[in-house]
């Protein structure tokens, strides 16, 4: 396997009502935070964060940042079944959109749990491995002498 050629794909979300479970109508279509687009985009809101010394920040202006972070990895959405987002049928995908959305913390935290595992980016068990997130385990470091 050529592991240049491992790259990640773009899924879709649907959200549920979190009391019920039942569909919402609205689908969200989520880049991986490994993609080329996503992370120059999270760069350049990162270099932002920081230009405007991340550390002396205070936690609204932080949580807003990572909100900024979540919207650049929606690349799509699709409301059906009278889906409305603040009253609106069929609303454009934008940068304020996407803000609107993610600024209902229960959305948000159902689009954060689905993309929290990388797994779910990458087609079939040879992609990845549950036991690996970037650094060696144990069980595949090799030293200099086999061991």
């Amino acid at each position: 396997m050529d592991v240049l050629a491992i790259k990640p794909r773009t899924i879709e979300i649907e959200l549920t009502h979190p009391g019920t479970g039942a569909p919402t109508g609205v689908f969200i279509a989520c880049a991986s935070g490994f993609s080329d687009e996503v992370a120059s985009e999270m760069f350049r809101i990162r270099d932002a964060a920081l230009a405007a010394n991340f550390f002396e920040m205070s936690s609204a202006e932080k949580d807003e940042q990572a909100k900024k972070m979540l919207a650049a990895q929606i690349v799509g959405w699709r409301f059906e079944k009278g889906a409305t987002l603040g009253g609106v049928q069929d609303p454009l995908c934008s940068a304020e959109n996407k803000l609107k959305l993610l600024s209902n913390r229960i959305m948000r935290a159902q689009i954060e749990a689905k993309i929290a595992a990388d797994a779910a980016f990458f087609d079939g068990p040879e992609s990845v491995s549950p036991t690996l997130s970037g650094s060696p385990s144990a069980s595949t470091r090799r030293s200099k002498t086999g061991k």
